[in-house]
């Protein structure tokens, strides 16, 4: 009886305690009190993020503008120079970008000389030059990106990948380097000035360290081409020998124009001849008599029969002589 009552008493208590516990969560969910700052925790993250995407996206254009209009200057002062090109000209020059593009990241310089070549009728790179161990622009450059052939351009730049200039993805020249050349003059040469950048983003916000690449093409301005110093230079293929031009037959000297005799004096028209008389018309012969009939021969008397020769008589025949031989016996 006992344990009855006390197993009823505990049961009742633990309905009482739960009845509590939902009457406390269906009264904290009913209060709103506290909502804002739930609301402010979840979206504060994301708008912190868009708020340093945008400085970072700003800042990436712009770097990229920045460095578009350094190059066109550096291009405009290279045209203008009338000494002589040398590695240490052309490394000032690329401090000058630094200045200019007002950079925060690693910049590099290479400057081409491009000219045309008669023979094969088609630009030739005639020097290059890279700063800061940038590597200049191999020979056949020019003929590999007519061709499209990156993969082996690439190969000569070395190997790697990566933001880093010491790779060969970063000293590859734009994809379009042969189209953007204009049309060369022969005799002048054509500056091809390219500025590279490898910009880095202050905050990690999905975007990765992007190169940054210029392209100018700028004519001299004072001659029709630079010199260098110390820079190697890339000699075109030697023009062959064109054959000598053959002696032209001397023109034969033209005959004398015959000089026209004196054209002939007509004579008197000639007299015709009179028109001849007919004569008479001859007489026939007269039709011959025919003559007597000739009398034939007579017939011949035939002559007396011929008489026969006598038959000839043998001669004997000869005795052979004892002890002889007869040769006709």
């Amino acid at each position: 009886m006992l344990k009855d009552k006390t197993a009823g008493v505990a049961s009742s208590g633990l309905q009482l305690h739960i009845r509590r516990i939902l009457f406390r969560v269906k009264a904290a969910w009913a209060r709103e009190a506290g909502s804002a700052t739930v609301e402010l925790v979840i979206v504060l993250p994301i708008l912190l993020w868009a708020l340093v995407a945008t400085v970072v996206f700003f800042d990436a254009f712009k770097s990229r503008n920045q460095t578009e209009m350094a190059a066109n200057t550096i291009a405009d002062a290279l045209s203008r120079e009338t000494q002589a090109l040398s590695p240490s000209f052309l490394e000032g020059m690329n401090e000058a970008l630094d200045l200019l593009a007002q950079s925060r990241y690693p910049t590099r310089l290479r400057v081409s000389g491009i000219i045309w070549d008669d023979y094969l009728n088609r630009p030739h790179l005639h020097w290059s030059y890279g700063t800061r161990g940038l590597e200049p622009l191999p020979e056949n450059a020019l003929e590999l990106l007519q061709d499209n052939n990156l993969t082996d351009l690439q190969a000569q730049f070395g190997g790697g990948s990566g933001a880093v200039f010491a790779t060969a993805e970063s000293q590859m020249p734009v994809p379009n380097f042969h189209e953007s050349i204009p049309i060369i003059v022969p005799g002048e040469t054509m500056l091809m000035v390219e500025t590279f950048g490898l910009w880095r983003p202050f905050a990690s916000v999905g975007v990765s360290t992007t190169r940054l690449n210029s392209l100018v093409a700028v004519r001299p301005r004072f001659s029709p081409t630079i010199s260098t110093q110390n820079i190697p230079i890339y000699l075109p293929p030697p023009t062959p020998t064109p054959l000598p031009t053959p002696t032209p037959l001397p023109t034969p000297t033209p005959w004398p124009t015959p000089t026209p005799g004196p054209t002939p004096t007509a004579g008197p028209t000639p007299t015709p001849w009179p028109t001849p008389t007919p004569g008479p018309t001859p007489t026939p012969w007269p039709t011959p008599t025919p003559g007597p009939t000739p009398t034939p021969w007579p017939t011949p008397t035939p002559g007396p029969t011929p008489t026969p020769w006598p038959t000839p008589t043998p001669w004997p025949t000869p005795t052979p002589t004892p002890g002889e031989t007869c040769t006709f016996c």
